[in-house]
Order: structure tokens, then C-alpha cells, then sequence
């Protein structure tokens, strides 16, 4: 198999490369395309582990998702890599600054929208793919399961918000008194509190967490009122900037899920000019 090979390229950095790259990619793939990414532009933000080793930048994570395939570093290994994802793919989405290769798809930013290669312009597609730190959370050091504080989450019978905890890895969940110290301890929203109230005291809980307050821990609380604890708005720990600041470690944003995936390339594919783009560049 030896496959057609598509660039999306611009000079201009935040040009919207990437959202255009991942929604061609995601198209190809949702229309029974084998596709492979390569990314050929800067490596900037928080790595991203890939399963069989190494890491790679947000981008190559983020067009490998787009793609329907794990992050690999041979998606960021330079165009040297580009004749072996060739061999065994339909296509190749590259998306790269300009300069790396001889054609591409150019693209720029303007005013909220992209403009591509003359064929008009894409409105910008929400919500943004490549989201960063701000000065406050971007100087803290990197988060990592054996350098992140040990974190608990209550286990609340009536729990009203566990999506609020998808991004803190390796947090345990107590439905009683933990043995030893924490760093960090969630008490998550409750549709029942005052239900949840008694099971707290009856489980020694209530207590457990109180002393692990007066102990240094710190107790976030998306519900009930307890003595020590900071109040946070349910859904709050779900922006990665929120839960960085109460860990004390960056936490990299998350990769967009299958639903947004889906709705960049619906986002691509409902641009007027794109059965132009397809005739012209595919």
C-alpha cells in the first residue's frame, strides 16, 4: 500500500494548523480511511506518554486521536518516518510549518476564523484543542503518579459528580478512614446530604477527615460544608488549570474525547468550500 500524503502548513504560529489537520484526519478515518498522522512542527507544551513507550507533544497526540490510533513517537520521528507510515496506510495527514515540505494547504488566522488555502474561511472550532496553563499553574512542576501528593476522594454514597474526578490518576477512593497520611482529600458534591452527613459520622469518616485537616491535608469540598475545608463550585475540578492549582502540579489538559473528535470533522465537512478543498487538494 503506498498512500496519498495531504499538508496542512502556515508561517504563522496558532494559525489553526492542527484543528484543520486532526478534522481532515478524523473525516478520512470516519469514512473507512486508514490514516497516519505525522507532525512535523514544534514540540511545545506537556509531553504526552505513548502506550509502547516514549512521548510525543500535544499535537501528535492529538492528530494520532484524530486518526483512531494511540500516540506513537513515529508520528513525530521527522520525515524520514514518512515512506513506513506510507507503506501501510491510505493516507498520510501531515501537518507541518511552512517550509517542511514541498506542497501543502496554507492557513492562517484571522479575527477568530481560519482561512484556508483561498477557499475562504472556517469558523473557529470550540472548544479550543490546544488549551495551555496560565503564569500561575505553567510554573508548577510537572504532575507524575509517584511525584503528585497522595490524594482521597470520599466515596459518598449519593456521589453527584464523578466526572469532576476523571483527571486526578491514581487517587483513592475511601469509604472509610485511610490508613496514614494524604495530601490532598476531595469530598465530591451529593445529591443526598443530608444522608451522606450520617454515613460520614457512622463510617468515621467525618472524623478521619478532620484530623487529616488539623493534620496539613487539604480538604476541597464540591458539597457539604465541613470545618477546614475550601468550597469549589461542582464541575470546577473538571478544568485541568483548577485541579493543577489544588494538586500543586501541573496536570496536562486532557485529549478531546470521541464526541469532539467527531464534531471536528462534522465542523470541516460543513464548511461550504470543502467539496471544493476535497476536488482541489484530495
Amino acid at each position: 500500500m503506498s498512500s496519498k500524503i495531504i499538508t496542512i502548513t502556515s508561517a504563522e504560529p496558532g494559525s489553526g494548523k492542527t484543528h484543520v489537520a486532526a478534522a481532515l484526519s478524523r473525516w478520512l478515518y470516519r469514512h473507512g480511511y486508514q490514516v497516519a498522522p505525522m507532525h512535523l512542527g514544534p514540540q511545545n507544551g506537556d509531553p504526552v506518554a505513548c502506550p509502547e513507550g516514549g512521548t510525543v507533544s500535544r499535537a501528535a497526540a492529538l492528530l494520532a486521536e484524530a486518526c483512531g490510533l494511540a500516540p506513537a513517537v513515529e508520528y513525530e520521528a521527522g520525515l524520514e518516518g514518512l515512506k513506513e507510515l506510507q507503506a501501510k496506510s491510505d493516507w498520510v495527514v501531515v501537518e507541518a510549518p511552512a517550509g517542511a515540505s514541498d506542497s501543502g494547504v496554507g492557513g492562517q488566522r484571522r479575527a477568530g476564523r481560519i482561512e484556508i488555502g483561498g477557499l475562504g474561511e472556517l469558523p473557529q472550532f470550540e472548544p479550543y484543542l490546544m488549551p495551555s496553563h496560565g503564569a500561575e499553574t505553567a510554573a508548577l512542576p510537572l504532575w507524575t503518579l509517584l511525584s503528585g501528593p497522595r490524594v482521597g476522594v470520599v466515596s459518598l454514597p449519593h456521589i453527584d459528580n464523578f466526572k469532576d474526578y476523571s483527571l486526578i490518576r491514581g487517587a483513592e477512593w475511601l469509604a472509610g478512614p485511610g490508613v496514614g497520611r494524604f495530601g490532598v482529600l476531595l469530598l465530591p458534591a451529593t445529591s443526598a446530604e443530608e444522608s451522606d452527613r450520617a454515613w460520614l459520622q457512622d463510617t468515621g469518616l467525618e472524623r478521619f477527615l478532620l484530623d487529616q485537616t488539623a493534620a496539613g491535608a487539604r480538604l476541597v469540598s464540591s458539597g457539604m460544608n465541613l470545618a477546614g475545608a475550601e468550597r469549589f463550585a461542582p464541575g470546577a475540578l473538571s478544568d485541568f488549570r483548577v485541579v493543577s492549582a489544588v494538586l500543586g502540579r501541573r496536570m496536562p489538559p486532557p485529549l478531546p474525547d470521541e464526541e469532539t473528535l467527531d464534531r471536528l470533522a462534522e465542523w470541516l465537512q460543513d464548511w461550504p468550500a470543502f467539496a471544493e478543498f476535497r476536488r482541489k487538494y484530495m
